[in-house]
Parts: C-alpha cells; structure tokens; sequence
C-alpha cells in the first residue's frame, strides 16, 4: 500500500479535483492556464498564453500547504528546467520516482519539458496527474527513465 506524507495526499487531492479541466483553445489560455499562471505572475505581465504545467503542480503543491496550515517551500517558477535545477542545488533530487512527488521529463532545449506530479509508479511507468497534458488537467502515464524526480516540500 502507497503511503504519503499528508502534504503529498492533500496535493494530489488539489490536482484531482482539476481533472478535465481544459484550456479554452488549446492555446494556453482559459481559466485553468490563467488560475495556474497568476500563481507564478499575478498580473500576467509575462506568462499568459504560455505552457502552464509546472504552474500547475507548484499551484497544487503550495493550495495543499496552505489547506494544511503551512508553507509549501517549494519556488514559484515557470520553468521545468528552473525547478530541476532548484532540486539539484539543494540535494533534493531523487533517486527513482514515488508516488507523491513531482516528476521533470527530460528534454527540450534547456534540459526538461514538462512537470507533471507522480500519482503512482508501475514498473517501468510512472502515472501522473498533469496540468496543460493535451490541453487540459489529465492523466499521463510515461516511461519512469524518461524524467527526474523531486520532492513536494
């Protein structure tokens, strides 16, 4: 039986109540890319209209802490790449994927793509819940070895 922490439970509660919520035309707009946008950039200054799906998992993580009576540490970024980095210059990086943690998939031009939070591992598999995942909050399932790993904190 998977076991989480109750910051990890109450996140991933944060991200299934989103589930299906789509963008309004794919173009990362609606009132699911803004909710998670105005996280990172209240006043959508610079990120309206762009990818959201780490705005996504860092909005889920910090609305836990705070249902919880706590402070998520975790940044307000808008990069995948930014937050792996983040884990790294603190030791935070993982060595394999656990349910309740945020997975980096690897990739791009600045070393990862996409964010998204691990749900539950099957093997090889890692089954996410993510944000801006076929323009919308759904389920992923993907390869564990394709993505790094950190903690929600």
């Amino acid at each position: 039986m998977i076991k989480f922490s109750p910051l990890e439970q109450q996140t991933l509660q944060v991200a299934k109540r989103l589930l299906g919520k789509r963008e309004a035309t794919g173009r990362n707009d609606g009132w699911i890319a803004r909710l998670c946008q105005r996280f990172v950039d209240p006043g959508l200054s610079w990120l309206e209209n762009a990818p959201w799906c780490v705005c996504f998992a860092l909005y889920c993580c910090h609305t836990a802490a705070r249902e919880l009576g706590g402070a998520s540490r975790l940044p307000k970024v808008a990069s995948t790449s930014l937050l792996f980095r983040w884990f790294q210059e603190r030791g935070l990086l993982l060595d394999r994927p656990k349910p309740g943690c945020i997975g980096m998939v690897r990739g791009g031009k600045t070393g990862h793509r996409h964010t998204f939070l691990v749900h539950d591992v099957h093997g090889d598999r890692v089954i996410g819940v993510d944000g801006n995942y076929r323009n919308a909050v759904a389920w992923s399932s993907r390869p564990a070895s394709a993505c790094d790993y950190g903690p929600i904190v």
